[in-house]
């Protein structure tokens, strides 16, 4: 018998473009096969459209990335995961949030309870937080108070307890002037080969475990 989709809404503030894809991608990602062992990717554009298979051909993945998405819409989304049994959970997501108007500090706050929840549904797993690779300059400073914000939340007893890894991917994305570096991206601000090939070498290391 075939499962039920699950009743997944993206969230209210979302554009009806986002609220439609956030939909479609909830189906998508419910049809994946179970996954014993490897690893979930979850998060936003950048999750969604990277070609994990490419960077990673050796491990066995599972995107539950979705464009447009925010701290909120992963929320709504964890019980997807709990059929899985990956070794390594990535997430990197909250820099769409800024779209939206949240603080920063509203941000960290959501993306911590989401790390409490992935804790408590996957036991074994190793977690990692990635820090969101910033795609608009606008909107670096903010990515940087966000980074900011992560790493003082990560730090108290009661989180810190949990057992996660931070990933802090800034500062390969960054000059030694402090802007955007631009030869990693396209013009659109979306990441180009090379961008995602440095996220990728960046990861290798952590992914490489999963690989036997």
């Amino acid at each position: 018998m075939a499962r039920a989709v699950p009743s997944v809404f993206a969230p209210v503030f979302m554009t009806e473009a986002s609220k439609t894809h956030y939909q479609n991608r909830i189906q998508e990602i419910d049809r994946q096969p179970d996954l014993v062992g490897g690893i979930i990717f979850i998060g936003d554009d950048l999750t969604e459209t990277a070609m994990w298979g490419v960077l990673f051909p050796d491990a066995d993945i599972r995107n539950h990335g979705i464009a447009g998405d925010t701290t909120s819409g992963v929320e709504k989304r964890l019980h997807l995961l709990t059929r899985h049994k990956p070794e390594q959970i990535y997430l990197m997501i909250g820099e769409g949030d800024g779209v939206y108007g949240r603080t920063t500090k509203d941000v960290s706050e959501s993306v911590v309870r989401i790390l409490v929840q992935l804790r408590k549904n996957h036991p074994t797993a190793q977690i990692f937080l990635q820090t969101p690779i910033p795609r608009d300059a606008s909107l670096l400073a903010w990515n940087q108070d966000l980074n900011t914000n992560f790493l003082h939340l990560l730090k108290q007893p009661d989180v810190k307890s949990v057992g996660i890894d931070v990933i802090d991917l800034l500062p390969a994305y960054i000059s030694r002037n402090g802007k955007i570096k631009a030869d990693l991206y396209k013009e659109d601000g979306a990441l180009d080969s090379h961008g995602y090939a440095v996220w990728g070498s960046i990861l290798g290391r952590f992914v490489a475990k999963t690989i036997r």
